[in-house]
C-alpha cells in the first residue's frame, strides 16, 4: 500500500472520529475512512496475537551482525530547495538499535550511526557538520534537518518486538483489511490525552511481514511514511529482510531509498567499534549541532549544547554525545 496525499487526507479524518471511540481492544470491525483497500480476503484472518508473532519471530532470528552493500538515492530539503543525492557504501546493524552506515560519492561522505544510547550522522562535504541526538529525548520530533534519519532507521531495520499484549489502553489494535492487517499504535502526550502515534502495514501474503509504516505528530497529521519491500533471506540465515526501503518526509517532500545490493551475516568483533560514535572515539567532527529536545517538560535542567572538538579538547561534559547522563 502506498500512502500518498490522499491517504494522509483520510487518516487525519479518521483521528479526529475515531482516536478516542476506544478502538484499542484486539481485532475490531473495519471502521470508515481508514483507507485500508477492501474486498474479498485471501481465506479467514489471523489474530492480531498471529500476526505479530510472525513478524517478531522473523526478527528476533538476527542474533547477528548483518552487513549489506546499500545504494542510498533520494532528495532532502536543504533552506528553500530540494537537494538531490545517490551515494553507496556498507551498513551494519545489530538489534535492536545498533546501526552504522557509511555512505560516499565524489563529493564526500556520510557516516550515519546509531546506539543503544543515541544517534549520530556526520556529513563529510566541504564543511563538515555533525548533528546528533539522544534516542529518549525524541519525543516524535520528525523536524530534524537531515538527510537521513539514522534512529529512524534502525527502528525500520529493526521492526519486531511488536507488543504481544494488547489489551492495555493504548493497544495496538488491529484492522484488517484485504491485502494487509493495520495495526494501530496510540501513545499519550505531554498533557495526558491518546492520540495516534504510528500505523504499521503487515502483508496479508507471503512473506507476511511488514510493508510499510506511518508516523504521526501530535496533532494527527502523518508526517514520515516509509515502504519496505522485496523481502529476500540475508545469506547465512534464515531471517528475511527488505531489499529496498523508501522513507518519504511527507511536510517538506523530502525521500530517502535505500537498495541493498548484499545483505550478509557478519560475524566479525571489528563491527562493534562502529557502533560507538565519532565523538566517543574522539575524532573531530567539524561543526556539532543537537536535534533532539536537550530539555523536556519537567526536567530539572537544561542540558547545554555540545562544544565542538579539536586537538586540544582534554575532556568530555557529560552532555556530549557519547557520555553517560544520570
Amino acid at each position: 500500500m502506498t500512502y500518498r496525499g490522499g491517504r494522509a487526507r483520510t487518516w487525519r479524518l479518521w483521528v479526529s472520529a475515531t482516536l478516542l471511540a476506544g478502538a484499542c481492544c484486539g481485532c475490531s470491525p473495519k471502521p470508515a475512512g481508514t483507507g485500508i483497500e477492501r474486498g474479498s480476503a485471501p481465506g479467514e484472518p489471523d489474530s492480531i496475537q498471529e500476526v505479530i508473532a510472525r513478524v517478531n519471530r522473523n526478527a528476533a532470528g538476527m542474533d547477528f551482525v548483518f552487513r549489506g552493500g546499500v545504494t542510498a538515492a533520494g532528495e532532502y530539503r536543504h533552506g528553500d530547495k530540494l537537494e538531490s543525492f545517490e551515494l553507496h557504501g556498507p551498513l551494519l546493524y545489530r538489534r535492536p538499535k545498533n546501526l552504522y552506515l557509511k555512505l560516499e560519492h565524489v563529493g564526500g561522505t556520510l557516516e550515519a550511526g546509531s546506539n543503544e544510547d543515541e544517534f549520530w550522522l556526520w556529513e563529510k562535504f566541504q564543511s563538515p557538520r555533525y548533528s546528533w541526538g539522544r534516542h529518549d529525548r525524541m519525543v516524535g520530533d520528525f523536524d530534524a534537518d537531515l538527510p537521513l534519519r539514522p534512529d529512524l532507521l534502525a527502528e525500520v531495520l529493526g521492526l519486531g518486538d511488536l507488543p504481544a499484549d494488547t489489551k492495555g489502553p493504548l493497544g495496538p489494535a488491529m484492522w484488517v483489511g484485504s491485502h494487509s492487517y493495520e495495526l494501530i499504535f496510540l501513545d499519550r502526550d505531554e498533557s495526558g490525552r491518546t492520540r495516534l502515534s504510528k500505523a504499521i502495514d503487515v502483508d496479508r501474503h507471503e512473506p507476511f511481514l511488514v510493508k510499510s509504516l506511518v508516523y504521526f505528530r501530535h496533532d494527527g497529521r502523518p508526517v514520515v511514511q516509509v515502504g519496505l519491500d522485496d523481502y529476500g533471506p540475508i545469506a547465512g540465515s534464515a531471517v528475511l529482510m527488505p531489499r529496498r526501503i523508501r522513507i518519504d518526509w511527507l511536510p517538506d517532500r523530502g525521500w530517502v531509498e535505500l537498495r541493498f545490493t548484499t545483505m550478509q551475516r557478519f560475524d566479525k568483533p571489528e563491527a562493534e567499534a562502529r557502533f560507538r560514535s565519532p565523538l566517543e572515539r574522539g575524532l573531530d567532527v567539524g561543526e556539532i549541532r543537537r536535534v533532539d529536545r536537550p530539555t523536556l517538560p519537567g526536567a530539572d535542567e537544561a542540558v547545554r549544547p555540545a562544544p565542538q572538538t579539536g586537538a586540544g579538547a582534554s575532556s568530555r561534559p557529560t552532555d556530549r554525545p557519547g557520555a553517560a547522563e544520570h
